[in-house]
């Protein structure tokens, strides 16, 4: 492996609608204009580190039917937005597919603003990673999430390249779409449900959302003790502008990009 990990850095929004309007007929904020701000932060951090950035715009599809299912093979398929970052992980983790080597491709959600230019990806990718040469190797590190009150917190997932990795990513994907599918939460639900068997469970290491995806302060109903735990700091990689109005995402992806001076 070289001396300066490769790495990809992939994140994604649905295209604009301009049939979403308000009372008044006005197209209302989108995930487009959040991501102008928070991906203009997220590339110029990638841009001053040397890694590589891929902000996907697409309505994923996946098939309907599947070999567990009651249904008859078809080639109906529905929209599963939710699946869209392990697609993105298989794909960058593929070099036949994507066309380049990548040591690690990380996955970082589009409301994340990076507030910390000063911190590489490198000081969090913990662990000696899995040794093909000997499959009895820990794997600690191969994958790596951050943890808050609800557990595993997937909004940044960073993914060592590996047979084993690419397994457990395609593992996840196929688990989201058959069997979480109606879910809220369904990638962090396909995450625990993988992680939790071997050969996968070594494999894992977690960080405080507080050092990669902080929350702003006094946003969410969980008691203050629990969430002054994961509040936002100077030190925090991004903040994290999750289950929010997206105009309210917006207008604090301003205020930090302002305060702090990011673009």
């Amino acid at each position: 492996m070289p001396d300066k990990l490769r790495i990809m850095v992939v994140s994604s929004i649905p295209p604009k609608r301009n049939d979403l309007v308000d009372r008044e007929g006005n197209v209302v904020p989108q995930w487009d204009d959040l991501s102008q701000l928070t991906w203009a932060t997220q590339k110029k951090y990638c841009d001053q580190w040397g890694y590589k950035f891929h902000g996907d715009v697409s309505d994923v599809v996946l098939p309907l039917g599947t070999p567990w299912s009651d249904q008859i093979p078809t080639a109906m398929k529905s929209p599963i937005r939710m699946m869209v970052k392990f697609q993105l992980l298989l794909h960058y983790l593929q070099p036949e597919k994507c066309g380049e080597v990548f040591d690690q491709v990380v996955w970082m959600d589009a409301d994340c603003v990076v507030t910390n230019y000063n911190i590489p990806l490198e000081k969090f990718m913990n662990g000696r990673g899995y040794d093909p040469e000997d499959d009895s190797d820990a794997a600690l590190g191969d994958i790596i999430l951050a943890h808050n009150v609800d557990g595993l917190h997937p909004t940044v997932i960073m993914v060592r390249n590996n047979a084993r990795m690419l397994g457990l990513i395609w593992h996840c994907s196929e688990a989201g779409d058959r069997m979480f599918r109606q879910h809220n939460w369904s990638d962090i639900m396909a995450l625990r449900f993988i992680l939790d068997t071997q050969p996968y469970s070594p494999c894992l290491w977690t960080h405080s959302i507080t050092a990669l995806c902080a929350q702003h302060p006094g946003i969410y109903g969980m008691p203050k003790r629990v969430s002054t735990e994961y509040d936002w700091r100077p030190e925090s990689l991004t903040l994290h502008l999750s289950a929010l109005p997206m105009k309210k995402r917006i207008e604090l992806a301003q205020e930090y990009i302002d305060r702090l001076k990011l673009l």
